[in-house]
């Protein structure tokens, strides 16, 4: 069992991810932060925390499973399944918007319209490997997918990515993958 102080730890190098993450499946915020809570209240009261291998997927986890048990009782529209994924919620804070001068919102409004050719299932696979640095194998676990289907996923993301790219000149595509390292924890 964790004492307080390692709770303490792991809340803080977690929670900013978690809450990121929860907020691509519902815009209720509240919501997110009270699932977030309930993890961590989890985790306090398990044995065996130490024989967790992935905590960072194991959190993601719990906190998918918990907003869905969350859906599930309330019956809310907020989510339909578990393909529910939105790119644009929540991914820039208030601290993150101080940063970006007016040149980069255009950009980052323009990628997110190209984000929108994605399928729900597509963006969360791209997030969740890009951004929340993930292995194949902890998405497939995550998404209830084989591994080949991933792989399949996140390429063919990145090949309509591209195309809708177009012809863009080549400091664009730098500007783009700027945007993934930008919104990567780290």
């Amino acid at each position: 069992m964790l004492d307080r102080k390692e709770l303490s730890a792991l809340y803080q190098n977690h929670v900013a991810s978690l809450y990121s993450y929860g907020c691509k499946f519902t815009a209720d915020r509240e919501l997110v932060k009270d699932c977030i809570n309930d993890v961590f209240v989890n985790i306090h009261k398990m044995e065996d925390v130490a024989n967790i291998l992935d905590i960072k997927f194991y959190l993601l986890k719990s906190l998918k499973n918990r907003l869905l048990d969350e859906f599930e009782k309330v019956k809310t529209d907020n989510i339909e399944d578990e393909d529910t994924f939105s790119y644009t919620h929540g991914v820039l804070d208030e601290n993150k918007l101080m940063d970006i001068d007016e040149t980069d919102r255009i950009r980052k409004q323009y990628i997110e319209k190209i984000f929108e050719h994605l399928t729900k299932r597509q963006k969360e696979a791209v997030y969740l490997y890009y951004i929340e640095e993930l292995t194949y194998d902890e998405i497939c676990k995550l998404l209830g997918m084989n591994y080949q289907s991933v792989r399949n996923t996140i390429h063919r993301a990145l090949v309509r990515l591209r195309e809708k790219l177009g012809n863009k000149p080549p400091d664009f595509l730098a500007i783009f993958w700027f945007f993934f390292d930008f919104f990567r924890k780290k």
